[in-house]
């Protein structure tokens, strides 16, 4: 476990020593295993400090955010809440964001054969898998930070390890997302709590790279 100690919101402002390094942030995964351990208060998440401290207070080579925008049509909510968010991460330009997207899926009842629509992410699984691989074959990395529980990618780690033996590969899981696959996989693995995310938050204002001021959705106060 790092030792966390005490240090300054937005540490992208303050530089410090750069490492060869590379996180790949599984946004939903780390957004529902917040919001399955009730740490709502959480959700505003300064990326780049995070991965400043599991760095051992170093800047990182590469951070990676995957997500998918949430249709207005579905929850305009939701929808405005994510927007923020993505708005606040433009205020640390190291923080690159890929996009997967939301597709309809018909459901149907097999009991009554009643039909339904529902909107599925798709691609985020698949995005990270080739920017670990990607990267690493770039040379951009020594030492590789999955930050999800989905078994899935367990695949491309192995690959890393497999193809560039000399790059290490991390595992660290989100609250509620552990993957024993994903533990054996990876070099070493820890759990984010609630310590070190609550250090990690945005201040509840934050003025972007465009100038433009996004506050903590109200909502995330509670």
């Amino acid at each position: 476990m790092l030792s966390l100690g005490k240090y300054p919101n937005n540490l992208h402002k303050y530089g410090g020593r750069q490492v060869p390094s590379a996180f790949f942030i599984d946004g939903f995964n780390l957004f529902y295993g917040m919001r399955q351990a009730q740490w709502k208060r959480l959700y505003w998440l300064d990326l780049y400090s995070l991965c400043y401290v599991l760095n051992g207070y170093s800047a990182a080579t590469h951070i990676e955010y995957f997500t998918a925008m949430i249709k207005p049509g579905s929850d305009k909510q939701k929808s405005a809440r994510q927007i923020s968010y993505i708005d606040a991460l433009s205020s640390t330009p190291s923080v690159k964001i890929t996009r997967g997207q939301y597709l309809s899926k018909t459901k149907t009842c097999r009991m009554c054969s009643a039909t339904w629509n529902i909107e599925e992410e798709k691609q985020t699984d698949v995005n990270i898998a080739v920017s670990i691989l990607e990267n690493a074959a770039l040379g951009k990395y020594d030492k590789g930070y999955i930050i999800s529980g989905d078994s899935d990618l367990e695949p491309a780690i192995s690959s890393v390890k497999r193809l560039y033996p000399a790059i290490e590969m991390h595992v660290v899981f989100p609250p509620c997302r552990v993957s024993k696959l994903l533990r054996i996989s990876a070099n070493s693995d820890r759990i984010l709590d609630h310590e070190i995310l609550s250090r990690c938050q945005f201040p509840d204002t934050v003025t972007t790279s465009s100038g433009f001021v996004v506050s903590r959705p109200s909502d995330w106060k509670r």
